[in-house]
């Protein structure tokens, strides 16, 4: 097998390339193609081990990226087209950009269900949990200990949190492992299809299949903690997801942790902007400002007693009780 050249030999046909160069006018294609060559194996030399491990890890998430665009991109950019023909009423989550775009009468996370985009559902699971693994915590600056575990009933079969829609379970090993000590039960809750590839809970925290649309199972937990879900909805559901909750909370002991982004009165950013689109163009979903969530759980019988907030950009936490 031929190895690869050394870095001074390189180095040297980099050098000569250069010299090469006409005085004026375009390259010619061969020798533009060789010098492009010649670069790239001059930026592959020069790499340390730590470079090729973050190159090869970033050709992986644009390849990811790339799958998640198939998916997302054509609803993004029906956006325009529909709002026009629709009148520019606000889509619902199941007459929207993303129906329209596959002419389908599915919501879309009944949608993305389908056997077609295994790989792109897989693929958002993996970037939810690379998002949160790489963003600050809720914990961190949520009093969890002192709001939640401080109050919660130690009894071995009382239920501590439920993470409702918790999708494969990280958020729940998180809070196992801040707070190793805690007592009580932790249940994770999602589609069957969803709780199928959360495994057993490594005796940390026990999955259940639960849709938020029906009656919550669970009932007088010290914490219901949901996060990013509601934003993927349009009031109308989030109502029904709500008031499921709020029947199955203990007037003065339980609470609902909502971990989600508020948006700013004026002024909101690009990136949150952009999260807005596209919750609207894929479910008739949308980020909230903290009236418009003081008004939603309202209508669902709670209401927020306090909002902890780090940035803009990092979701909120907001703790409501019930009326």
């Amino acid at each position: 097998m031929d190895s690869q050249p050394s870095l001074k030999a390189i180095i040297e046909q980099v050098s000569q390339a250069g010299s090469d160069l006409p005085a004026e006018g375009a390259l010619q294609p061969e020798a533009r193609i060789h010098l492009q060559n010649l670069v790239k194996q001059l930026g592959f030399a020069l790499e340390t081990p730590l470079d090729t491990l973050n190159r090869l890890v970033f050709s992986v998430r644009i390849r990811d990226d790339l799958r998640k665009f198939d998916f997302v991109g054509p609803v993004f950019q029906k956006i325009p087209e529909f709002l026009a023909k629709d009148k520019y009423r606000y889509p619902s989550a199941y007459h929207g950009p993303l129906q329209a775009t596959y002419d389908t009468e599915m919501s879309g996370y009944d949608y993305i269900m389908e056997p077609r985009w295994t790989d792109t559902l897989t693929d958002c699971n993996l970037f939810m949990k690379g998002r949160r693994e790489g963003a600050v915590s809720w914990l961190e600056f949520y009093p969890f200990a002192d709001h939640i575990l401080a109050e919660a009933d130690t009894k071995p079969d009382a239920v501590t949190v439920v993470d409702v829609g918790g999708g494969l379970g990280h958020g729940l090993t998180e809070l196992k492992d801040k707070f190793p000590e805690m007592k009580g039960r932790l249940i994770l809750q999602d589609l069957p299809k969803t709780i199928e590839h959360a495994g057993s809970g490594e005796g940390i925290f026990e999955p259940m299949a639960h849709d938020f649309f029906t009656p919550q199972p669970v009932q007088g937990p010290k914490a219901y903690l949901i996060r990013q879900v509601l934003h993927d909805w349009p009031d109308k559901e989030c109502k029904v997801i709500l008031q499921h909750l709020a029947a199955g909370m203990r007037k003065g002991y339980s609470k609902l942790l909502v971990n989600e982004i508020i948006i700013p009165e004026v002024g909101a950013s690009d990136f949150i902007i952009a999260c807005d689109l596209v919750m609207m163009g894929l479910g008739g979903g949308m980020e909230r400002t903290k009236s418009h969530w003081s008004s939603l759980l309202e209508s669902a019988g709670l209401r927020i007693e306090k909002v902890w907030t780090l940035n803009e950009e990092t979701e909120s936490v907001m703790e409501a009780v019930l009326i």
